[in-house]
């Protein structure tokens, strides 16, 4: 199975639906996502318990876009 990183808009949906209280379960089953993908994006992007789709976006092209090339 292959890795897909998330997009701004998925994150962005991910933030959306966990302000409005749904489990990383129900925002799995909409973004065609595995619960444990949602949970860990959450923890490795989120400060002082506040989750930032641009924070996460940027942390994702410094790692991996930049390294590439």
């Amino acid at each position: 199975m292959s890795y897909h990183h998330f997009t701004i808009d998925e994150r962005e949906s991910i933030l959306i639906y966990r302000t409005k209280g749904m489990t990383f379960s129900q925002i799995a089953r909409l973004l065609h996502r595995h619960p444990s993908s949602i949970s860990r994006e959450l923890k490795r992007h989120s400060k002082q318990g506040n989750y930032s789709p641009s924070r996460a976006q940027t942390a994702y092209h410094r790692l991996f876009v930049n390294c590439s090339g």
